[in-house]
């Protein structure tokens, strides 16, 4: 490197001219002075030559990296579309570009997926089911219509199908340098349906509009928190449907007619099943024996077909322990008048409740500051002219309760139930509704096993309708009118103290109450009849084509024992029931007899689980084991002989008209095409309930960015 002749020159003369000979070390200074000047003008030169090398190679990193963040954004555009386009379930899948080195979890190349061929894994929804595959991530139809999944799946594939997508528009102008593309090569989402994790593959390139040589590359892998949000018309007020073995048998609609609260609220019937067919969209409503309209369609009563997972039970603690209540006019003892707290909540634990019987009532009270919890453990028999009396204050009207303020919980059973003597809706096309029995066994031992499980049955409500937030997932809830409108009521209290037996309905079959007035376990716990082929009988008798060929199209009106003999002449069996025969060639009203046997101790754990501790097993038609009492319980002769067994039978008119309010979530909801049932949707149930939860069909929104990788790769 040379000195600058000038600059060397000048310096050296005005050193002269200022200092002597004997200072040695000038001429060191001057080369260093010029070595420093030197360099720092080549350092400008150097940098301004590097610059503009690295300027070009950063702006090619720069247009990669923004065709990258474009390729992001178009994609959480896409899916985060909460319209009814329903590209948001892709958010819950996983897929593979053709262009992709490696695929997510052994994916094949190019693979694309359709959300409703995607499933969740749930042993507790495939229990029983052989080939089952699990739960359907997203749905096959909305409502009544089939969604249109192949269009759904075009426009996903163009982001995945390995091709470059441009940037804005592929201009062919002259003047443009570089061209901006991106590939997204896989997306995978790890998580449950309410909460997870969308990892996503995404590489971002320039590349020269001469040549189409690649300029420059940025690859990224993104994590996005996907979330469940559920919107108000995908509340969920009636959910039925436990797991893959229901089917369509779990839901029996009638003439149910859904009404909104002051015409505001929104939700929707959660039909929790899985579809495989899109023809099966257009007869949802003929599925679900839905005689009248459920209106309109999308959301506020339509019915919604996807096994959405049920939220947990919602265990409570601090019960006050009610046991078995038996709710009727002569039974003075039993706690069926629950008053409020007004200061705080409170939790009751009831094994089982029977208000069966015209003038018998339970009734509760709530406020909004003073809400209860039911917890059951065995069965609800409200019927017969019962009622259920959920009151708002203690000077409220039966039925002025708020629903946000009483929840009845059905406590699952400890021991899992095999199918036998399984409940289902009665949905044979010449049904009018109510349950009937499937994988029907004749029962030699009677135990957890071989009953089915828990039931509610309700027929009546009041002026002002139930109101309450039901949850069992293991339920059987039905509102079915009886078939004919004779009643018995406990017998009249006598000198004698003789029991006063019921009927009533457990497990959703008939069975009897031993002593409505009685204090003892054995006196309270229900016992179960048994056909003359050893079958339950369920409540109704499933209509006259039971396949129980012993006791088709017969049902259970009362039940007595003998107390006299008019006439010591006569020869009359201990115990009978009063039975209505609705086959053609016999209608009208017998008494049966039957024979009592124990098979289960009379126990408190027994009593919690609503376990019968004996069966009556009704004998075969003939002389001896039958009496006709005609067409007409109001004559002489079939008076005597009700007299007889202490069966006091009342005619009462049934009341055509049911109304509730609330919400059920239940494993099936049978009602009938008889008279009138409006079911009616609150506003705000789920905001204001003290245990309920927000539950129903969300969509899924890409929120937060969870992690952000860059992997940079350059030619």
């Amino acid at each position: 490197m040379k000195l600058n002749p000038i600059l060397a020159n000048l310096t050296l003369k005005s050193f002269k001219s200022n200092h002597s000979y004997k200072n040695g070390f000038a001429i060191t200074q001057i080369l260093i002075l010029g070595i420093g000047i030197a360099v720092s003008v080549s350092g400008i030169l150097a940098t301004s030559i590097l610059r503009f090398k690295s300027t070009k190679i950063s702006r090619q990193e720069l247009l990669a990296k923004t065709a990258s963040d474009s390729g992001i954004t178009n994609l959480r555009s896409l899916l985060n579309d909460n319209r009814d386009n329903y590209f948001y379930y892709y958010w819950l899948t996983k897929s593979c570009s053709s262009s992709a080195q490696n695929c997510p979890s052994n994916l094949s190349k190019g693979y694309i997926p359709i959300p409703p061929k995607e499933f969740w894994k749930d042993d507790e929804w495939c229990k029983g089911s052989n080939n089952c595959l699990g739960r359907q991530k997203a749905p096959i139809c909305s409502y009544d219509q089939p969604i249109d999944w192949k269009r759904t799946k075009k426009y996903f594939s163009l982001l995945l199908d390995g091709k470059p997508d441009y940037i804005g528009i592929n201009s062919t102008d002259k003047r443009l340098s570089y061209k901006q593309t991106f590939d997204i090569k896989s997306t995978e989402f790890v998580g449950s349906e309410d909460y997870g994790i969308n990892s996503i593959l995404i590489e971002g390139q320039t590349s020269s509009v001469r040549n189409n040589k690649i300029t420059g590359s940025n690859k990224l892998r993104v994590n996005i928190q996907v979330i469940k949000e559920i919107p108000d018309k995908g509340l969920g007020y009636l959910s039925v449907g436990e797991n893959e073995g229901d089917g369509k048998d779990s839901l029996y609609l009638g003439n149910l007619q859904v009404k909104r609260d002051n015409n505001s609220s929104t939700g929707t019937i959660i039909w929790r099943r899985n579809l495989y067919n899109q023809n099966e969209c257009e007869n949802i409503k003929q599925s679900a024996r839905s005689f009248n309209s459920i209106s309109p369609k999308t959301g506020d009563g339509g019915i919604w077909v996807q096994p959405i997972k049920l939220p947990k039970y919602p265990s409570r603690g601090g019960y006050e322990d009610l046991g078995i209540l038996i709710c009727t006019p002569n039974n003075k003892r039993s706690k069926c008048s629950i008053n409020e707290n007004p200061t705080k909540n409170k939790n009751y634990r009831l094994n089982s409740l029977f208000v069966r019987g015209v003038g018998s009532e339970f009734s509760i009270y709530t406020r909004n500051k003073s809400k209860v919890v039911l917890e059951v453990s065995g069965d609800i028999d409200v019927s017969n002219g019962g009622k259920f009396c959920h009151r708002d204050g203690v000077n409220g009207k039966c039925g002025s309760g708020k629903p946000e303020n009483l929840t009845i919980l059905f406590k699952p059973q400890e021991k899992e139930h095999n199918g036998t003597n399984k409940l289902v809706c009665n949905r044979d096309l010449n049904s009018n509704g109510g349950v009937k029995l499937i994988n029907r066994r004749e029962l030699t031992k009677v135990d957890q096993n071989s009953l089915p499980l828990h039931s509610f049955l309700i027929d009546n409500t009041s002026n002002n309708g139930f109101n309450a937030y039901i949850y069992g997932p293991k339920l059987t809830l039905i509102s079915v009118l009886p078939e004919q409108s004779w009643k018995q009521l406990p017998a009249r209290v006598n000198k004698s103290n003789l029991p006063n037996p019921i009927v009533v309905t457990t497990r959703g079959v008939y069975g009897w109450i031993h002593n409505t007035g009685g204090s003892r376990w054995k006196d309270k716990m229900p016992r179960v009849f048994l056909s003359p082929n050893r079958k339950l009988i369920p409540y109704n008798n499933g209509g006259i084509l039971n396949e129980d060929i012993s006791f088709r199209g017969i049902n259970i009106i009362g039940v007595g024992y003998k107390r006299y003999l008019p006439n010591y002449k006569l020869v009359a069996p201990k115990n009978m029931v009063l039975i209505y025969d609705n086959k053609q060639n016999s209608k009208g009203y017998y008494l049966r007899s039957f024979t009592i046997k124990d098979i289960n101790s009379a126990a408190p754990n027994n009593s919690r689980v609503s376990l019968p501790i004996s069966v009556g097993l009704i004998k075969a038609e003939s002389n001896a084991t039958q009496i006709y009492l005609g067409q007409n319980l109001e004559s002489q002769s079939a008076k005597k002989w009700l007299n007889i067994y202490g069966l006091n039978i009342t005619k009462n008119k049934s009341i055509l008209k049911r109304e509730f309010k609330g919400a059920a979530w239940v494993k099936n909801l049978c009602l009938d095409n008889k008279g009138e049932i409006t079911w009616n949707f609150p506003t705000n149930l789920f905001e204001d309930h003290y245990v309920a939860p927000k539950w129903g069909v969300g969509y899924y929104r890409g929120r937060s960015i969870m992690l952000w990788d860059t992997l940079r790769d350059f030619n």
